[in-house]
């Protein structure tokens, strides 16, 4: 093993990550035996053979997994698994926006398939408690995002009353 969890634990996005601690040097990367890594959700994350490393306040979480010569570092955070586009982030008036898997986007640390944004979208802004501007405003991120990821018939029209349907689940559990 090349790793251990330090006991030191944070949330982020509604995931439990923990930190790492070397229990083995990794010359490549100048990591002695004792130095703290980043953050991991799980040890499927970061593969306990090779040189593969997780630096600094780097977070991998989800399906995503550093393994060979890989190294992650700096704020940089991988989730999910392989991404065809970049994912997007887009840091809002009150909440970020964001992909947070490949079908999946998010708005603070709540997560919607597109199918669910889309249909209770009213909803949604009602329990974060947006105003229009704020209701307008991730709509168009959400918009954006249909059209990067090709989930156009997702995308939201304002004028069309939709997004009302009942009852608002929690994220997750949408459809």
């Amino acid at each position: 093993m090349k790793y251990e969890f330090t006991g030191e634990t944070k949330i982020f996005f509604g995931i439990e990550l923990k930190r790492i601690r070397a229990t083995a040097a990794i010359e490549k990367y100048n990591v002695a035996v004792g130095d703290l890594g980043g953050w991991i959700e799980d040890e499927k994350n970061l593969d306990q053979s090779g040189d593969a490393w997780v630096c600094g306040d780097a977070r991998v979480c989800g399906n995503a997994r550093v393994s060979g010569d890989a190294r992650v570092y700096g704020n940089a955070w991988v989730s999910g698994g392989a991404w065809e586009k970049s994912p997007l982030y887009i840091q809002g008036a009150k909440y970020p926006f964001y992909m947070a898997a490949a079908n999946k986007v998010g708005c603070g640390c709540q997560v919607f398939t597109f199918a669910g944004w889309h249909k209770f979208w009213r909803k949604i802004a009602a329990k974060f408690d947006m105003t229009e501007a704020e209701q307008t405003e991730y709509v168009s991120y959400f918009n954006l995002a249909c059209e990067r990821y090709g989930k156009l018939e997702f995308k939201i029209d304002l004028t069309d009353g939709s997004g009302d349907e009942e009852p608002c689940p929690d994220a997750e559990d949408e459809e």
